[in-house]
């Protein structure tokens, strides 16, 4: 599977992200695995790769204080939190969202709403609404509308009570589908 991954990240066994870089005889790596309880890398590493003056000098005064401070923590994981939710789903990784409709009239409507609302939030995505309008091709005003609907309908519960909120969607799909 081909990703468009920004200049020093790529792909490890369909199960990582990893980032790196080289500061003059060394390299610097951080790894995000997909299955993590959250974005961000779960690994650093230093690694000197370079000539056998550099070998020597390592073993004299070990890694420099300015390979340390090069080491970019805050962009990697907050380049990590950008991507990993979009991977994830490009390797099947996130569940499918719903198909959604472009009209709502049923709780069941209001219901696939709340989950695929539910399943970016799980994701970490950092604003549901933008990549629901993006998915939609819908103005902001009717995505917010439809979240706004689906939470007094009670699909979506107040912030924090998104399990709930979960369970109540799938709930009515099931009970939608079924009937």
């Amino acid at each position: 599977m081909e990703l468009e991954l920004p200049p020093g990240w790529r792909l490890s066994n369909e199960s990582t992200l990893v980032w790196q870089r080289f500061e003059g005889p060394w390299r610097l790596t951080a790894w995000c695995p997909m299955g993590a309880p959250f974005d961000g890398p779960t690994t650093v590493e230093i690694t000197l790769v370079g000539s056998l003056e550099a070998v020597e000098a390592a073993d004299k005064y070990g890694v420099p204080v300015d390979v340390l401070r090069a080491f970019p923590l805050g962009e990697i994981k907050a380049q990590a939190r950008s991507l990993l939710p979009a991977v994830r789903r490009a390797l099947g990784w996130s569940a499918p969202l719903p198909n959604l409709p472009k009209t709502c009239r049923t709780d069941a409507d209001y219901a696939r709403w709340a989950l695929a609302y539910l399943l970016l939030v799980e994701e970490k995505t950092s604003s549901p609404v933008k990549a629901l309008m993006e998915l939609t091709g819908m103005a902001q005003s009717t995505v917010s509308t439809r979240i706004s609907n689906a939470r007094k309908r009670g699909f979506l519960g107040p912030d924090g009570m998104e399990t709930a909120g979960r369970a109540i969607a799938l709930e009515s799909l099931n009970n939608q589908e079924g009937n």
